[in-house]
């Protein structure tokens, strides 16, 4: 048990983290307006824009969006 316990940390940082994508902040996004409370879905639609239909999920994965235009717009090195 105690190798392991040892190997498990080392080997989480042997491999890329790529974190959840946008197809995980859709799933949790959706999960979360499940969730909401009448009062603040119906708030919540009034602020998403038109193309959403009223869904969260489609303005959920924007950082993701974001992170790869700006990776790819050149500059300085990203560490």
């Amino acid at each position: 048990m105690r190798p392991l316990t040892l190997a498990l940390p080392i080997l989480s940082l042997l491999s890329p983290s790529r974190a959840w994508g946008a197809v995980g902040h859709e799933i949790v996004a959706t999960i979360a307006q499940i969730h909401l409370h009448p009062s603040a879905k119906s708030a919540l639609q009034s602020l998403l824009p038109e193309y959403t239909n009223g869904h969260l999920a489609p303005v959920a994965s924007w950082a993701d969006r974001v992170r790869m235009f700006r990776l790819s717009a050149g500059g300085g090195i990203w560490i």
